[in-house]
């Protein structure tokens, strides 16, 4: 269902409805700089997935197709850009006909300039979806953790803690053994690596006797000591797949959406003081409805946040896509970001 609402000035819809050069979808890879924002693969409202690679102009509000990627399609996966080069990690794809899932245990690094791609295969996520994922492109690192066996049984056990580090340039995967007692079992982490290096890894959800479990607390990880510390945080912050993002002007980080418990959260945002380390709510406005897996950019030379896709659930595999942008300016909103 779309909601019709009148939402304060800062907030700004544009319609790609009959956009030819755009296809907007449901899970999409996504990552963007200063001036563009990328979007790769995604699924349709009928449940298709594609490999499409989109190139959105923050200064133009144009979306631009950069081409079909010779990969297999898929969704549900991390992306990162750095250096006219976009990284795609995991992913996965539905047979919706036959109920079968496949996923890509790897690293595609496509180079924005030459066309040209190479592949970094990662054994310790073959079969496991919804790892929480960041990269720190100073030094080159990707970081993993946890996810979920999909083909597994259902059981509590098919949850993972693995905590891998990927060498990109060495092509060197690096298990990670910070103190074991703190290492949870857990899918859906929000997770970004902070200025300093560390890694910040937030909530997401346990699998307990069958029922998922949202955790209201949040790891920061340290590579130069090893040790990974284990916060709590109030529980009307905790949530399962937000979309985050680094304002690094303001060390902060900011949230969007998600889930606590199967309680939609999809339009509000929050963001985390890294200073002070402390969560504070915004008095943005919320997009209303229900939104599915959207994909999300920020521009900081615009300060603006844009939201992109996603879709309305109408039934357990039908989703009405949400075939526009709301872009928030924070330029306009009161508080000072």
């Amino acid at each position: 269902m779309e909601y019709i609402i009148n939402l304060p000035d800062y907030w700004e819809r544009i319609d790609f409805k009959n956009d030819k050069n755009f296809l907007p979808s449901i899970g999409s890879s996504w990552a963007f700089d200063d001036n563009y924002g990328y979007l790769f693969g995604g699924m349709d409202g009928n449940g298709k997935f594609n490999s499409f690679l989109y190139r959105y102009s923050f200064d133009e509000n144009i979306f631009t197709l950069v081409g079909e990627l010779d990969i297999e399609p898929r969704g549900g996966g991390k992306m990162f850009y750095h250096d006219n080069k976009l990284y795609i990690v995991g992913g996965f794809f539905h047979d919706h006909s036959n109920k079968t899932y496949k996923t890509f245990p790897e690293i595609i690094i496509f180079d924005l300039l030459t066309r040209k791609k190479e592949k970094i295969y990662i054994r310790q996520i073959n079969k496991v979806v919804q790892s929480g994922i960041c990269m720190d492109k100073e030094n080159g690192y990707i970081y993993i953790y946890g996810g979920f066996n999909i083909a597994g049984s259902g059981k509590d056990s098919d949850m993972k803690n693995g905590f891998i580090k990927i060498d990109i340039e060495n092509n060197n995967i690096e298990p990670i053994r910070p103190d074991s007692r703190e290492m949870e079992r857990r899918a859906m982490m929000a997770c970004e690596v902070l200025p300093d290096g560390r890694v910040f890894i937030f909530s997401g959800f346990s699998q307990i006797k069958g029922k998922a479990l949202c955790h209201n607390d949040y790891f920061i990880y340290d590579p130069v000591s090893n040790e990974l510390q284990k916060h709590l945080c109030n529980e009307m912050v905790a949530r399962t797949g937000s979309k985050i993002f680094i304002n690094s002007k303001k060390s902060h980080i900011v949230f969007y959406g998600g889930t606590y418990n199967g309680m939609e959260t999809s339009g509000s945002f929050f963001i985390y003081d890294i200073k002070n380390r402390k969560f504070n709510f915004t008095m943005i406005h919320p997009l209303p409805g229900e939104i599915v897996e959207p994909a999300l950019f920020y521009s900081s030379k615009l300060k603006k946040v844009y939201i992109i896709g996603g879709g309305n659930p109408v039934s357990e595999l039908d989703y009405k896509i949400c075939d526009h942008i709301m872009i928030l300016d924070l330029k306009k909103v009161k508080e000072k970001w």
